[in-house]
């Protein structure tokens, strides 16, 4: 039922932005580039609507041919850096993707588990170890308002956490499409309100405006802005803007989680120096790779471990049989005759070898930050982690 109501809702938004002529909005030449990509979802058919995620690779460049079952031998590589997230706080609850309009990935504790996912996670995590997150949770109404939310996804997962946040999505036209279909779809029974229609009224559930409308929102706070991955490929100017114009509107804490600049982004010095209006900030340091980085340093036993505590040793031997069954014939002879006295060096070291090409790489100025930023709204919160 979800799938069909991806379609009206998509109507919904495509009417908004065709009415107010919002389609022509001001972008960085990186995002030019990138966006042309996706402007034939201004003419979606119903057929592209109902697998609406198969094309968010043009945002993310998560692919769902790469979560087919003919894949499914590489889904062990998602399970170092899935655990490793789950024990930096393993009391905090994961959720994959919610199940709509496509969602796709690897079942890992009958959650739906993809890159993008694991991002989302690990944004969860520093916001839950920084205790922006119980912060949030404890208010009746918390405004969380995200710049750049993409296709909608890390919203949804952060819904979870946050039932009754009202949440504000800031975007580009083309790609709010996306989000705008997604969200509401994902939860049906939240109340929807797009910036500058006859209908809004600020108290939705879920609002959505344009980068241009976004000067012209007066809330009367913001208890949380997120940024991840999108201000390293704006502009100075986009950076600088939407930084005062959080600060302007009483917004607490920004929570970015970017690199200093995107490779090729020639229009941006660096993202921290572009929000320097905000008075103070904290970096939380959760793993030594980034989220591109897959190749999580973790044993063997640790990841047989997480597998017998939560679901037991049958959970394991499953596990392995759909590893095992991509193996060579000759491969998986050896390999079960290994399993029946146990688990040799060498069986160990194929199943869990590191990807090709991967490498770890610390913490940088040139890798992503998980990075607070405080006005002095929230002095207070200050004071007591000091």
């Amino acid at each position: 039922m979800k799938e069909l109501y991806g379609w009206g809702n998509y109507l919904k938004v495509k009417e908004h932005l065709v009415d107010l002529n919002l389609l022509s909005a001001d972008r960085s030449k990186y995002w030019e580039e990138e966006s042309s990509s996706i402007e034939y979802m201004v003419e979606a058919t119903p057929a592209i609507i109902s697998k609406l995620r198969d094309h968010c690779h043009w945002l993310t460049g998560v692919r769902s041919y790469d979560y087919k079952s003919h894949h499914l031998h590489k889904s062990n590589a998602l399970l170092p850096k899935y655990f490793a997230l789950r024990e930096l706080d393993s009391s905090l609850p994961f959720y994959g993707d919610v199940g709509v309009l496509g969602d796709f990935g690897f079942e890992i504790e009958g959650n739906i588990v993809n890159i993008d996912t694991l991002k989302f996670f690990e944004s969860i995590v520093a916001l839950h170890l920084s205790s922006q997150l119980r912060r949030v949770q404890k208010m009746s109404r918390p405004v969380i308002v995200e710049i750049g939310a993409g296709w909608g996804g890390f919203l949804a997962m952060l819904k979870q956490y946050v039932p009754n946040a009202q949440m504000v999505i800031v975007d580009l036209p083309h790609t709010m499409i996306f989000s705008a279909t997604y969200l509401p779809t994902a939860f049906p029974d939240c109340s929807v309100g797009f910036f500058g229609s006859a209908e809004f009224t600020g108290q939705e559930d879920f609002i959505f405006m344009t980068s241009e409308q976004f000067p012209d929102w007066k809330p009367q706070k913001i208890d949380l802005g997120i940024n991840m991955v999108s201000f390293q490929e704006m502009t100075c100017m986009q950076v600088e803007a939407y930084g005062e114009g959080l600060l302007n509107k009483n917004c607490s804490v920004l929570y970015s989680h970017n690199r200093e600049k995107s490779a090729h982004n020639d229009e941006l010095v660096s993202v921290d120096e572009s929000l320097s209006a905000w008075p103070y900030s904290m970096v939380v340091d959760l793993l030594d790779v980034d989220y591109t980085n897959l190749n999580i340093p973790l044993s063997f036993e640790k990841v047989q471990a997480n597998l017998m505590s939560s679901g037991g040793r049958l959970k394991l031997l499953f596990f392995l049989g759909h590893v095992i069954e991509k193996f060579p014939r000759r491969l998986r002879k050896k390999i079960n005759s290994y399993i029946a006295v146990g688990f040799s060096e060498k069986v160990k070291n194929e199943l869990f070898r590191p990807q090709k090409g991967l490498k770890v790489v610390p913490l940088s100025r040139k890798g992503y930050t998980h990075k607070f930023y405080f006005s002095d709204l929230d002095l207070e919160y200050l004071k007591s982690i000091n």
